[in-house]
């Protein structure tokens, strides 16, 4: 693809937003970033470096202006503040992106929850502290920029105290989600929404050492069924919310007695977790999520995935720190790639099967439907 004139905007120039800021280059085109840090890693490979926080949209916005800059595109991975500042900025210089009143929707997991009960979208209950709590209950900050941060399952309000206390101190207003603790199957949506339309991408499930803290431990592609499940509840909520734009990666909890699933959590970046950078692009042949979306912010349409293998995902660092010992068989092929286990398998059946004779110290997995 050859470069324009024109520049695409990273907000946030960490880490985390330097494979971003090297597909932008790759597509011929060029980057400016911000950041707070001076010397943010993303600073050296942007054509154009400011350095201002991205939680605030207004001093970019400005700069942008001062400096002349001929924006195309808007784009983060960095969840939290950002996403809004990332709206904002589009709204500002009219470039595709996701509404301002849905990106602090979906930052924020209380003004999230309260949206979707009152549009009749499925979601756990939540609690005020200062009411009457049915327990067992899930405490998690409700404004943070850091995922699995302070979350803790609370059977008492012995259990409750601590846990709110843990969970105000990393929120960035002090707010806290008190929710109704939902048994099942953890799966995520990822969907593009181009004018309107969803493209969805896959569902995959995601494993964790279980309570009280449910760290995060790796990804699994999910049955044909789970996945009509997921996108069926994303649907809903993408017309609730009237959503015309986006990348969203949406949480939701699959109870397998029931059958109902519930949606408890929302991300409207590129993310990170390995998901978009290792995972997705293994077990579909090579999908570029970050292409996608950069085709996304310039206002094209993304590409859907066209097929994908059953695989696993675990994070080397979390089996080590929780014992889990792997079956030696049952899987077609093993790869180790960024400190990640990368296992195949010919069919489903055969993956979740595996993840059952899994042993370890904690290891929260339910096949579901």
């Amino acid at each position: 693809m050859s470069s324009c004139d024109g520049y695409i905007l990273s907000v946030g120039a960490g880490q985390n937003q330097v494979p971003l800021i090297l597909k932008i280059k790759e597509m011929g085109f060029k980057v400016v970033s911000c950041d707070a840090d001076a010397q943010a890693p993303g600073k050296m490979i942007s054509d154009l470096f400011i350095n201002i926080s991205t939680y605030d949209a207004t001093p970019i916005i400005d700069a942008i202006v001062a400096e002349n800059i001929k924006l195309i595109a808007v784009l983060t991975r960095s969840t939290g503040k950002p996403v809004v500042s990332c709206a904002m900025i589009a709204k500002y210089f009219k470039l595709p992106g996701l509404d301002i009143d849905n990106s602090e929707v979906f930052t924020h997991k209380q003004k999230l929850l309260h949206a979707l009960r009152l549009h009749d979208i499925a979601a756990p209950r939540i609690f005020d502290i200062h009411n009457p709590i049915d327990y067992p209950v899930f405490v998690k900050p409700a404004n943070t920029v850091k995922s699995h941060a302070a979350m803790s399952l609370c059977n008492s309000s012995i259990d409750l105290e601590q846990a709110y206390s843990n969970a105000a101190s990393v929120s960035l207003d002090g707010s806290v989600n008190i929710e109704e603790y939902l048994f099942g199957q953890d799966i995520v949506s990822i969907d593009f929404v181009y004018n309107s339309q969803i493209f969805h991408l896959c569902t995959i499930g995601e494993i964790s050492n279980g309570p009280p803290s449910f760290d995060g431990i790796g990804w699994y592609t999910v049955s044909q069924n789970l996945n009509e499940v997921a996108q069926s509840q994303f649907s809903c909520m993408k017309n609730a919310l009237t959503i015309q734009h986006g990348f969203f990666q949406t949480a939701m909890k699959f109870n397998p007695i029931d059958k109902q699933c519930k949606i408890y959590e929302v991300h409207a970046e590129i993310g990170g977790d390995k998901v978009n950078d290792i995972f997705i692009p293994m077990m579909s042949n090579g999908y570029d999520v970050f292409e996608n979306n950069i085709q996304l912010a310039l206002g094209k349409s993304p590409e859907s995935i066209k097929k994908t293998v059953p695989m696993l995902l675990l994070f080397k660092q979390k089996l080590e720190q929780y014992k889990i010992k792997l079956p030696d068989s049952g899987y077609q092929e093993c790869a180790e790639v960024d400190g990640c286990l990368i296992l195949s398998f010919t069919y489903q059946w055969q993956l979740n099967a595996f993840l059952s004779n899994t042993t370890g110290k904690s290891f929260s997995f339910n096949t579901g439907a």
